[in-house]
């Protein structure tokens, strides 16, 4: 792609590797299917962002992209550094928005990733905040304030919508080209008061963090939230869960095919396949270069 296209940058599919406590496995794509290269535009992208929906995985982070030498250098002399915000890899995702309509995507997974639960965006994700997360948020406080401003509701580090929100706005802030539009505040006011009240049926104390939400809505003069018919039914459960004395159900990792006892022995078993899948890859990039 990068010899043929001469691109930007190239992001590509990555993967986690599924932990179960005992045993590794790495996810299996649809057997016997080729891999593809796609041409990803980045204006609905940015214009899920400014909606709160924050699905959009496939998207350049730089963990997951091979990225021009001389692209760096633009954004560098543009911006004055590479990365920004309190999320470096969204913090370049939003300067890549900014810059480009469109990236190559190969969607085959180059990069496997582990022990995710570890990761700052994971717990606040699931509101289980632990030494590590702790310590992040006093260094944000104390190092990071400039940034900081820029969430929705500022006095709140931790609710993952607010989180993702504010390095949206740092990229609308620092735009250059014009491409972002001031954000939703009635999709993200539901979009938080939809995530706290799944962590609160997961029997999570979010209380603050829906007083927050409720204020942030009287000041902004936006709807209240209204459970749909599903949700309601899930709260129930939920709570005659809680009133019973029961944990909250948790799904178990979904492993497709062998498992094994370390880290390497899953890796080296993919490294192998992987070798035989990239030849494909090689092919089909030279012909979509041609084409």
């Amino acid at each position: 792609m990068i010899a043929h296209g001469s691109p930007k940058l190239v992001a590509y599919e990555r993967t986690n590797l599924i932990e179960t406590g005992t045993s590794f496995a790495v996810p299996q794509k649809g057997s016997g299917a080729a891999p593809l290269v796609t041409i990803r535009k980045t204006a609905p992208i940015i214009e899920a962002f400014s909606r709160s929906d924050f699905s959009p995985m496939d998207t350049p982070r730089f963990l997951n992209s091979f990225v021009s030498a001389a692209f760096l250098d633009q954004i560098r002399s543009e911006y004055g550094s590479v990365f920004t915000g309190v999320a470096p890899d969204y913090g370049f995702l939003m300067r890549v928005l900014d810059q480009v309509d469109e990236f190559p995507f190969i969607e085959t997974p180059l990069l496997i990733k582990h022990s995710e639960d570890r990761s700052n965006g994971k717990s606040f994700t699931h509101y289980n905040l632990d030494k590590a997360g702790n310590d992040f948020i006093a260094f944000s406080r104390s190092e990071q304030g400039e940034f900081l401003k820029f969430s929705p509701v500022p006095d709140d580090l931790v609710m993952i919508t607010n989180v993702m929100m504010r390095e949206y706005e740092i990229g609308r802030h620092n735009q250059r080209r014009g491409h972002f539009p001031n954000f939703e505040k009635q999709a993200f006011y539901n979009e938080s008061m939809r995530h706290l009240i799944v962590l609160k049926r997961e029997g999570k104390d979010v209380a603050l963090l829906l007083d927050r939400m409720e204020k942030y809505r009287a000041e902004n003069g936006l709807s209240p939230y209204r459970l749909s018919s599903r949700e309601r039914r899930k709260h129930i459960r939920a709570k005659i869960h809680r009133v019973l004395g029961l944990s909250p159900r948790k799904g178990k990792p979904k492993v497709d095919g062998p498992t094994f006892p370390t880290i390497i022995d899953a890796l080296r078993i993919e490294a192998q396949e992987r070798r035989n899948r990239l030849v494909l890859l090689n092919e089909e990039l030279v012909s979509f270069g041609q084409g």
